[in-house]
């Protein structure tokens, strides 16, 4: 079954083991359903952010808590 709903917030890693964040923001760019979509980058090592009009936050690891409920709050709440 195909759901028609889009992630409210994309919490994305910038190192992952087949595709790096960015490389996946840049996929992400060519869908419809998925371009628009908030992300919240987190890493542990790199202290670049992504160029991305989506990105809308970044936070180290370990991450703060509240600061990451605070941010899926404000996006990740329904329409």
């Amino acid at each position: 079954m195909v759901s028609s709903e889009k992630p409210s917030l994309i919490i994305l890693d910038i190192e992952m083991p087949r595709m790096s964040g960015p490389e996946l923001l840049d996929v992400m760019s060519r869908y419809y359903r998925l371009c628009r979509v908030p992300v919240l980058v987190v890493s542990g090592t790199s202290k670049e952010t992504p160029r991305h009009e989506a990105v809308v936050g970044v936070l180290g690891k370990p991450c703060d808590v509240d600061k990451l409920l605070d941010i899926a709050r404000t996006y990740a709440s329904p329409p």
